[in-house]
């Protein structure tokens, strides 16, 4: 588990130490493999715990050793050995964590004999903290004999009473002394609940009636949803996971909030309903005050016809209106109040205008319909208005009121100004990490002293405070938040010119944005991947399908898991099944091999697998076409980049890897293309797959560390026939500032407006530094017939890495004039930098080139 990056270090020991042997300025903490990290170590009154508080915050992400050989010593004079390394978050923790809700709530009465005691905190807590006394239970100051037991999120305890609590007792709860990672002291907490007169323990599951009920129509769309129970709910056990709310033909869950008063639990969504849409109500494991759960229902009702009036609105968009000195390759943002209808989003509804002419853009939608990006080629120094028109429905067909913005695009590309080339997360992503920083990575190098008052970043149009620190010889920019984003939170990004690159030349002010993921604890597991897909599998293939979170084992099994020959009346193949990945992936695999040239249908009944907090996912079903082959063969690493034993690599390179077939892209994880300079794993930002899934690239999200040796380890990805790779490790070594600029041809034969060039002459291309290997395709032609197509011929990478040479399958036509067009070399740096585009010609001459 990350710490924050001012944890206090604590170490119990098992005697009392001499406190003369303890110094204050001892050294106990030292970067992994590096220097120590300065500050104060003290010792407990009892004598039996050092603790040591950093002089300023710890870097983030980064691995640090306690060490502790040699730091005290026991009154005997023996001295103290061992030590332990702890990996540091991304964040400061500035604040006391607090009692979020109990199972029992303050002054509740009638309460079972076997209840227990559920306390539900704002934050993890420190292990160091947590002790058998933290959580008390006493009736008359006599405590009560239990037992203690911590989520291992660390965020939910849970007292259970040794024995039966005493009947018709007044009962004082107290939860003090816990901490969180940083040090920082709870807020005690104290309740009262009295018990009922029986002494019998309640174990009977708690039902309840629901309002709207099940079948019932024309419900006005306003109509809180209630569950009345026979009995008191645990408010500790009511969430989206055991009380989900959806709208039938719409993915997602409808917002809202829950209360729970008593036996009544009440959904209040935020806004209204639609009107006459079926809503689905699933309530799974409410729990009454003893720990019983509900059983499985699953109802629906529909709404009236009532006329939703709320018009969707736009709340955010980037570049803001009347934002200026943009970037021409600026990403615009918009983002809504409501969800959107997807059948809307489009080009139409969505355009862009500038010195009197429309431009088309490319336009892509988030997943929850929220967020809408266009992308296209702004012309220089040029105000664009963004169009969104009245054509954009909400999913009640409410109309968009037609919008627009305008920004002002930067003047003709000056080449001694700074800008942001590139931003992670990207700008217009969605389902960050709310622990996520933010890194930009600028064209030139920046004068540190200007950049922290230029950056602003906001979270949902208030400024977030935090640290910005730059790196990479003033190129790489990380702003890391004082505390998360909230989930599901609209972050903007501000880079002013009021920075400056080394010269005095002003930054192009940037502006970019992206959207956090929602909170995990409120969703039930949705189903992400499978593999395979399409035609072509082989016959002995593994399929797997992976959820959003890990699942409980207990309800993996072929009972609700079912492979089929055909469609599900199809004969049902046997299979095995496991839980492979963290818990969150199923993999399936067929007793035998499955029968050529046949189509399969995987099933996973609704309700049959559920998360490990007992709530079921949904209904999935996929199929794959065999092929007639057996796969036995081992995949290979083709190549990698950057290449084994690279320099001067850029610390924003990316990764690639291709193999000479198609893996299965589920087994690709930070683990299996593991990239380590021995503090840990980094961090990926990014995974994507491409040519039929043969490459895999990866995008580390921070900057790696400047002029560092980095391992690159491929151990653990497998085909889709689960062969694994053979393992292959290679290293580079990074440089000290990242690499933003586009490589360039410096040479290209024949050169440009040859002529009298042999009909079997080759192409021969040359860039100014290292080439990604995994962009070079063999089949990729190059070299077009003017006017006509593309040459057949095969492309390769020379061994210097920046070279590419292009052989013809057949002689050029004679007298012939031929076009070396490098865009469809689609190569780039070790950075995904593209190369600069380069079109050239010559003339072929009426002889081949003999010579030798």
């Amino acid at each position: 588990m990350a710490v924050p990056t001012n944890a206090v270090v604590t170490v119990e020991v098992d005697e009392r130490l001499n406190p003369l042997s303890v110094l204050p300025d001892d050294h106990m903490v030292n970067i992994y493999g590096g220097a120590q990290v300065p500050g104060e170590v003290s010792l407990s009154a009892d004598g039996r715990t050092l603790s040591f508080v950093p002089d300023a915050p710890y870097g983030v992400n980064t691995r640090y050793l306690i060490y502790l050989h040699s730091l005290a010593a026991d009154l005997a004079g023996n001295t103290l050995s061992g030590s332990y390394s702890f990996t540091t978050s991304e964040s400061v923790d500035s604040t006391a964590p607090e009692v979020a809700q109990i199972s029992l709530p303050d002054s509740v009465t009638e309460v079972p004999v076997n209840a227990p005691l559920v306390i539900d905190l704002t934050e993890a807590v420190s292990d160091t903290c947590v002790t058998d006394d933290v959580v008390s239970v006493s009736t008359g100051g006599n405590p009560v004999a239990g037992a203690l037991s911590v989520s291992t999120d660390r965020r939910r305890l849970t007292f259970v009473p040794t024995s039966p609590l005493a009947v018709s007792t007044d009962y004082t709860v107290d939860v003090a002394g816990l901490c969180d990672q940083a040090g920082i002291a709870m807020v005690p907490f104290s309740s009262a609940f009295t018990t009922s007169a029986s002494s019998t323990a309640d174990t009977t599951r708690p039902v309840g009636t629901l309002s709207p009920a099940n079948g019932d129509s024309g419900i006005a769309v306003t109509t809180p949803i209630t569950i009345t129970f026979d009995e008191p709910i645990a408010p500790t056990s009511v969430n989206v996971s055991t009380f989900a709310v959806t709208i039938d033909g719409f993915t997602g869950q409808v917002d809202g909030s829950f209360s729970v008063v008593g036996n009544v639990v009440t959904f209040a969504p935020s806004t209204a309903l639609p009107g006459n849409v079926v809503v689905r109500i699933v309530v799974n494991g409410v729990a009454d005050l003893a720990g019983n759960t509900s059983s499985y229902s699953n109802t629906t009702f529909t709404t009236a016809d009532e006329l939703d009036v709320a018009a969707p609105e736009v709340v955010m968009v980037t570049p803001s209106d009347g934002a200026t000195d943009i970037e021409v390759s600026s990403r615009i943002v918009l983002t809504f109040s409501e969800s959107l209808n997807p059948g809307t989003i489009n080009n139409t509804s969505f355009s862009l205008l500038a010195n009197g002419e429309r431009i088309t853009p490319s336009v892509s939608r988030s997943a929850t319909n929220r967020a809408v990006t266009l992308q296209a080629t702004l012309p220089a120094n040029s105000t664009v208005y963004v169009l969104v028109t009245s054509g954009v429905e909400d999913l009640s067909g409410n109309p968009l009121a037609d919008f627009t913005s305008e920004f002002t695009t930067q003047a003709a590309p000056d080449t001694s100004r700074p800008r942001v080339v590139s931003q992670r997360p990207g700008s217009g992503a969605s389902d960050v990490p709310v622990d996520s920083s933010i890194v930009l990575y600028t064209s030139e190098s920046m004068s540190v002293g200007t950049v922290p008052d230029a950056l602003f970043i906001s979270e949902n149009g208030q400024v977030v405070s935090g640290i910005t620190t730059a790196t990479g010889n003033g190129q790489a920019i990380e702003f890391v938040p004082d505390a998360p984003f909230a989930p599901d939170a609209a972050i903007q990004v501000f880079f002013r010119s009021t920075a400056q690159d080394t010269s005095g030349n002003a930054l192009n002010n940037y502006e970019g944005s992206f959207r956090t993921t929602v909170d995990s604890s409120t969703q039930a597991p949705q189903w992400q991947r499978y593999t395979p897909s399409g035609d072509g599998a082989p016959v002995n293939t593994v399929i797997e399908v992976e959820a959003s979170e890990a699942l409980d084992p207990a309800t993996v099994n072929t009972t609700g898991i079912k492979l089929h020959e055909g469609n599900y009346s199809g004969p049902e193949v046997p299979i095995q099944v496991a839980l492979v990945r963290d818990g969150r992936t199923i993999r399936i695999t067929p007793d035998a091999a499955l029968l050529p040239g046949t189509y399969y249908r995987i099933a996973i009944t609704s309700g049959a697998i559920q998360d490990l907090d007992g709530v079921a996912a949904t209904t999935f079903s996929a199929t794959f076409t065999t092929g007639d082959a057996v796969d036995s063969q081992l995949p290979i690493v083709e190549t990698v980049s950057p290449p084994d034993d690279a320099s001067g690599v850029g610390i924003n390179t990316q990764i690639s890897v291709r193999f000479d077939e198609a893996v299965n892209p589920l087994t690709v994880t930070a683990e299996s293309i593991a990239l380590n300079s021995g503090i840990g794993l980094t961090k990926h930002c990014a995974i994507s797959f491409s040519s039929d899934n043969r490459i895999v690239t990866l995008v580390p999200h921070s900057p790696l560390n400047a002029s560092t040796l980095y391992d690159l380890a491929v151990d653990g990805v497998e085909d889709l026939a689960g062969n694994a790779v053979t393992p292959q490790t290679t290293v580079f070594t990074t440089g000290t500032a990242p690499d933003t600029t586009q490589p360039e041809w410096v040479s290209i034969i024949p050169t440009s407006n040859a002529t009298d060039v042999p009909t079997n002459a080759v192409v021969i291309v040359k860039l100014d530094e290292l080439i990604d290997p995994a962009s070079i395709q063999s089949n990729t032609g190059f070299v077009w017939e003017r006017y006509g197509s593309a040459v057949p011929g095969e492309t390769s990478l020379g061994v210097d890495g920046q070279t590419v040479t292009f052989v013809p399958d057949a002689p050029y036509a004679v007298g012939t004039q031929y076009q070396i067009q490098t865009y469809w070399l689609s190569a780039v740096d070790l950075a995904g930098n593209n190369a600069v585009n380069s079109n050239t010609y010559f003339t072929t001459g009426f002889d081949a080139d003999t010579s030798g």
